[in-house]
């Protein structure tokens, strides 16, 4: 199941399947250089992080507005003690002023 995926993704990603022979010369001439698996768990940290910020960003954006227009709504509104917000109508409740 892994190899098919392995494929296609090569394919698309325009590379090849196998590791790149070793250069010609002597074998002290060149490294390879392998990554620790936890390389990217730390990687994916960071991604993570940003992500969940983002969000969260997202989010009290989106309850603020939420709440400010719903606020300016119960506020002011027109005479007849509606308010309308895209298309729907909500009834807002006057406070007696003393």
């Amino acid at each position: 199941m892994y190899e098919p995926l392995k494929r296609l993704v090569c394919r698309l990603l325009k590379v090849e399947e196998k590791q790149p022979a070793p250069p010609a010369g002597p074998h002290d001439t060149f490294q390879v250089f392998r990554a620790c698996p936890a390389y990217l768990a730390y990687r994916l940290f960071f991604w993570k992080l940003y992500a969940a910020v983002l969000a969260l960003g997202v989010l009290t954006i989106t309850v603020v507005l939420f709440f400010r227009q719903r606020m300016v709504c119960s506020a002011g509104g027109s005479a007849s003690g509606t308010c309308h917000v895209q298309g729907r109508r909500f009834l807002h409740h006057h406070s007696a002023e003393l």
